[in-house]
């Protein structure tokens, strides 16, 4: 059965390599569509079809609020904080504090962070923490936007960005940078992803929906979830379906 996954680009590295990792889900074929959660909102209330959501919390509430998400389907995944890319190799200070944070930015001839204009959630808290330590005017002419987590990490591969900011989750996933640290706490934005389902399917693929859902919030998918920067909340349970 083909399912089709409407995933945050945060999240899809690890749901991915979680349906590989479970033995049950071999008989599916899945195929994802990813991006910045507001961009996939957007498709969502276009008419994109799909068996499964993967996105924030947030995300999740609005299109419940639409009633576009089966009622008791909804189940958290994992947890991220916003972190720091460079390449391979770079030195990398301690990022302990927003002293330490200010100086490492200054000190990157470029920069990269998910456009807040593409609905990029930790694009959109990076610039509010520039704006905040007062570095947002210094760091403007040094910016490149990337129009996701995952293109901000292929620049600072590229070596188009000596910095990117971008979902630790995003960063974990690709091995070809290094993730320098997180963001202090006091500047730090958690997000918590959740699976859910949407609503209208037909009773076979609701069936299969259902399978899937299950399987991907299991402890063997769990297990990838935290290797791979989606932390496990203390009040992470599993959603039994009727």
């Amino acid at each position: 059965m083909d399912i089709h996954v409407i995933c945050a680009g945060a999240a899809r590295a690890a749901v991915s390599a979680a349906a590989n990792a479970c033995p049950d889900l071999e008989a599916f074929q899945f195929h994802y569509v990813s991006g910045p959660v507001g961009q996939l909102i957007k498709r969502i209330r276009g008419g994109e079809p799909a068996h499964i959501l993967v996105l924030s919390r947030s995300g999740m509430e609005t299109l419940a609020k639409d009633n576009a998400v089966e009622t008791g389907s909804v189940s958290a995944l994992g947890t991220t904080s916003v972190g720091l890319a460079v390449a391979r190799g770079a030195d990398i200070p301690p990022l302990s504090d927003s002293t330490a944070l200010c100086q490492f930015l200054r000190q990157a001839s470029t920069l990269s962070y998910g456009d807040p204009a593409e609905g990029d959630s930790s694009g959109t808290h990076f610039r509010s923490v520039l704006a905040l330590l007062g570095l947002e005017p210094e760091m403007a002419s040094k910016t490149v936007l990337a129009h996701s987590g995952v293109d901000v990490v292929r620049k600072v591969a590229a070596g188009a960005a000596d910095v990117g900011a971008t979902q630790v989750s995003v960063i974990r996933a690709h091995p070809e940078v290094a993730l320098a640290g997180a963001l202090p706490a006091d500047l730090q934005k958690y997000t918590t992803y959740c699976i859910g389902i949407p609503t209208g399917l037909s009773t076979s693929n609701l069936a299969g929906a259902i399978e899937v859902a299950d399987q991907l919030t299991g402890t063997q998918a769990r297990s990838v979830y935290a290797q791979l920067g989606l932390e496990q909340p203390d009040n992470l349970t599993r959603r039994k379906h009727s």
